[in-house]
């Protein structure tokens, strides 16, 4: 039922943010009500952010939906943030 392929990125344990997700939100779909290939999405875009307020259980199919543009976004070259989300204050000029 769980996806556990990718349970360390970047030193991250994943396991346990997804335990700890699953355990608080349930084990479906937060959009769908699915309860199959779950996802633990961080809503800021920051894997550090472990935060149960951050975090979403949602399926392969919303979370796809969820980042399907961020592909196609420009990254700010000194922050790594997407420009569309950078603020005037974190703007270096």
């Amino acid at each position: 039922m769980f996806d556990y392929r990718f349970n360390n990125y970047k030193g991250i344990d994943v396991k346990h943010y997804r335990k700890k997700a699953l355990r608080y939100y349930g084990d479906s779909c937060n959009r769908c009500g699915i309860n199959e290939n779950l996802q633990v999405h961080h809503k800021d875009r920051n894997r550090s952010n472990n935060e149960l307020d951050n975090l979403e259980v949602l399926c392969y199919d919303c979370h796809s939906e969820e980042h399907k543009n961020e592909f196609k976004r420009e990254r700010c070259p000194e922050t790594g943030r997407f420009l569309s989300e950078e603020k005037e204050s974190d703007v270096h000029v």
